[in-house]
C-alpha cells in the first residue's frame, strides 16, 4: 500500500556510512537488538485492504508478517517492515515501551539493558548482547511520541558501538479492541564486504522479529506488570 510503501522508502533515503570491521562480521548478529521506532497506519492498513488474505490470517493468529527489504548494488541495507498482534491492550504495550527496563526482555538475545538518561531531546539506552556466543554492546537514541504511540530509534554514533549504523520505528494501534497490532521497521547496512552474504543470512531473519520477542514478554511473564 501507498502508506507502507512510504514507510519502507523512507528508510533508503540518503546512505548511512559505515565502518567496515572484519571482526563485526560476527557483530552484526546482535542488530536484532536495535529496537524501535515507528511509522503510521498500521491499523489503517488492514482497513484499506493494506494486507492480503494469508496476512490477515497469520494476524488473527497472532503470528509474524513480514515484509523485507531485498537489497540491491544502490540499496544494500537490510531490513524492511514486519506486523504482528499481541493479546494485550495498546495502553498496556505503550506503558511496557515507556519502560526502559523491559527492553532487556523485548529485544532478541538481549544481555543488559541501561537507561543513560536523556541527550539531545533523545533517550540514549545502552544495549549488550549475547548471540551464539558472540558479545556486542553499543547505544540507542530512543525518541518516544506518546500521542501516536511510537517509538523512533537510530544508533548514537558518538558513543562506542559494535553495530555500525541502524536506525527504525516501532508504532502501536489498537486491533480489534483489546489487542495490539504492533508495526516495526528497520533499517541496517552492515558494509562487511566479501563476507556479508554469509552474515546476511544469519542477521536477515532477527531483524524482523522485535514483534515476535515482544509478544512472547508481554503475554508471559509480563502480563500482570502492565494493567490498567
Amino acid at each position: 500500500t501507498r502508506a507502507l510503501g512510504g514507510a519502507v522508502s523512507a528508510f533508503s533515503r540518503g546512505a548511512i556510512p559505515v565502518r567496515s570491521r572484519v571482526g563485526s562480521a560476527c557483530l552484526a548478529l546482535a542488530l536484532v537488538l536495535l529496537v524501535i521506532a515507528l511509522f503510521p497506519a498500521a491499523r489503517a492498513q488492514e482497513r484499506q485492504g493494506g494486507f492480503d488474505a494469508a496476512e490477515r490470517d497469520r494476524l488473527v493468529a497472532g503470528l509474524l508478517v513480514t515484509r523485507p527489504h531485498v537489497p540491491d548494488a544502490r540499496d544494500p541495507w537490510l531490513g524492511g517492515v514486519s506486523f504482528q498482534v499481541i493479546d494485550r491492550s495498546a495502553e498496556e504495550v505503550w506503558r511496557a515501551l515507556l519502560d526502559l527496563e523491559a527492553y532487556a526482555s523485548m529485544l532478541p538475545g538481549t544481555e543488559q539493558t541501561r537507561d543513560d538518561g536523556l541527550e539531545g531531546g533523545a533517550r540514549v539506552l545502552f544495549v549488550r548482547q549475547s548471540q551464539m556466543g558472540i558479545a556486542a554492546q553499543y547505544s540507542l537514541r530512543l525518541r518516544h511520541d506518546r500521542v501516536q504511540r511510537r517509538v523512533e530509534f537510530e544508533t548514537d554514533r558518538d558513543r562506542p558501538h559494535d553495530i555500525e549504523d541502524a536506525r527504525g520505528f516501532l508504532e502501536i494501534q489498537p486491533y480489534r479492541r483489546t489487542r495490539t497490532l504492533v508495526t516495526w521497521g528497520i533499517r541496517a547496512v552492515l558494509g562487511m564486504g566479501a563476507i556479508e552474504p554469509m552474515v546476511r543470512g544469519l542477521v536477515e531473519p532477527w531483524l524482523l522479529r522485535v514483534p515476535t520477542t515482544m509478544k512472547q514478554y508481554l503475554e508471559g511473564r509480563a502480563r500482570e506488570r502492565y494493567r490498567e
